[in-house]
């Protein structure tokens, strides 16, 4: 079950390490992004970083023990970015030597995650353990229909 805590301008969600939770998570994900008004655009650039965050974080992170969760926090940035943070309780990595550069072999798969998250985030940062990364995405706002 996916735990959500809601403020004006940010939510916080929690859930247990299973792949079960991931679409729960991206229900509430953008049902609060629409609620800011963010455009589909943008919800759906957002919707593809945040799920490889979250799955990163549930298969090299917690391992898939459900005992550990994962914590989502989202904020709506006055710079029209939208700030997508994902924390496992893992021992973290070494995300120095992360390699996110496009593959010689496009259909190899191996850290493809952290490719689509450079791809459709301006930034991604990690903290010193590796086990919690703060990711950027510019949004624009849904045009405001004149019918």
């Amino acid at each position: 079950m996916v735990e959500v805590l809601k403020d004006e301008n940010t939510v916080l969600l929690k859930t247990p390490s299973s792949q079960n939770g991931v679409g729960s998570v991206i229900t509430a994900f953008s049902d609060y992004l629409k609620q800011q008004g963010i455009s589909d655009h943008s919800i759906n650039r957002a919707i593809i970083v945040l799920r490889e965050l979250l799955v990163n974080a549930i298969q090299h992170g917690n391992k898939h023990n459900a005992a550990y969760p994962v914590t989502i926090g989202v904020r709506k940035l006055e710079q029209n970015k939208v700030k997508i943070l994902v924390k496992d309780y893992g021992r973290g990595f070494d995300y120095r030597s992360l390699d996110t550069r496009l593959p010689e072999n496009p259909r190899k798969i191996h850290t493809r995650g952290y490719r689509l998250i450079k791809a459709f985030c301006d930034s991604f940062e990690f903290n010193r353990e590796g086990n919690e990364v703060t990711a950027y995405v510019s949004i624009s706002l849904a045009s405001k229909s004149k019918y």
